[in-house]
């Protein structure tokens, strides 16, 4: 029978180390539970945009707009004392009277000369087709290009007058009005529900995530609605400001149909840089019939105002929002433009601050607890 060793172990035994192994077994498992639940979640929402962008695009206009009342009704119950539903009555009202009245002091007016505009830019690009007819790149470009922009392509009877094809495209444009008008009913109808009972949808929400998350996600979806109403808001004022300048600019000038043109610019700088250049077209066009001058004189009073607009009344207006550099903005417009159309180009700035205001949410509290760094 062998003897035992003599010597004494020294084996030092841990008691709790085994339990602190399974702790960080758990943690580790948890941590790659919830990347598989985000990627899921993740890959679902994209399937979903995917198959239903323009339903994912009246939504999310739908939520701006119900932001915009949403933060004008609560405006107004700080400063009367009004419970907040009240006051979104109030503001609804407002709006339904303040357009109302627009439409029948201006409407009649307006539409007589978003008339002119359609005839005057008519003729414009009949001359200038005539133009470029009578010269060897004109006639080469005229050829290579589509039907639709006036070109002659490859279809038979290119030589035929663009007024026709205008109109065609005009009437194209009026016969999609219903459907324009119903889409308009929905989306209100839609943003008056969202305004009315927010917690209702966000409760809704929640519902997706762990009932520990949800605390953090108020703060960030709190955060979310902030910045889509400081963009809302602020650029409201901006398009105000800008068709203001612009037609008080261009009666200056002597072009015809100010007005309507400045309506068109205010309108269109929703959508920036795009829109600044889009606003311009039809002005420019009216302006041609005055000569190169006045051709001259129009792009150099959009250049400053858009200018001014960029450099200085825009940061000031948004800086309660997020501030998106240029090529930011740019390849938001691109990207969201080319995977939802239209409305993405249209939506585009306001869904880009949206994300990157979630995106400084999120990376807030990581960078409050790396160790070493000074909260801010």
């Amino acid at each position: 029978m062998p003897e035992p060793d003599p010597t004494p172990s020294f084996t030092p035994s841990f008691p709790g180390r085994s339990a602190l192994l399974d702790e960080r077994r758990v943690q580790a498992l948890e941590r790659i539970a919830a990347i598989v639940r985000w990627s899921a979640i993740a890959v679902a929402v994209a399937l979903a945009l995917w198959l239903l962008a323009d339903v994912a695009m009246l939504i999310f206009a739908a939520a701006l707009l119900a932001a915009g009342l949403r933060g004008a009704a609560c405006w107004l119950s700080r400063r009367t004392g009004l419970g907040v539903g009240w006051c979104l009555a109030l503001v609804v009202l407002a709006l339904v009277l303040v357009a109302a009245l627009g439409l029948w002091l201006a409407g009649p007016s307006l539409a007589q000369q978003f008339g002119a505009l359609r005839e005057q830019l008519t003729q414009q690009l009949r001359q200038l087709r005539e133009t470029m007819q009578d010269s060897p790149w004109g006639r080469w470009t005229m050829e290579h290009l589509p039907p639709a922009l006036g070109g002659s392509g490859s279809q038979e009877g290119g030589g035929s007058d663009v007024a026709p094809r205008i109109a065609g495209t005009v009437a194209g444009v009026l016969s999609s009005t219903l459907g324009a008008l119903g889409t308009l009913v929905l989306l209100l109808a839609a943003a008056l529900y969202f305004a009315a009972s927010p917690e209702t949808y966000v409760n809704g929400m929640l519902r997706l995530l762990p009932a520990r998350q949800h605390r953090r996600a108020r703060e960030i979806l709190g955060r979310l609605g902030l910045t889509l109403q400081a963009w809302l808001g602020g650029q409201m004022v901006d398009m105000l400001a800008v068709g203001v300048v612009t037609t008080l600019g261009l009666m200056a000038l002597g072009v015809p149909l100010a007005p309507v043109l400045g309506l068109i610019a205010g309108l269109l700088n929703f959508i920036p840089y795009i829109g600044a250049i889009a606003g311009a077209v039809p002005a420019v066009l009216v302006a041609a019939a005055d000569g190169p001058q006045q051709i001259l004189l129009v792009i150099a009073l959009y250049t400053v105002i858009q200018t001014v607009e960029g450099n200085v009344l825009a940061p000031i207006i948004q800086k309660r929002a997020v501030d998106l550099p240029p090529a930011a903005t740019i390849l938001a417009q691109t990207a969201i433009g080319t995977l939802f159309g239209l409305g993405g180009v249209i939506l585009a700035t306001p869904i880009a601050a949206a994300l990157l205001a979630v995106g400084q949410e999120v990376t807030v509290p990581v960078e409050e607890e790396t160790p070493g760094k000074p909260a801010e």
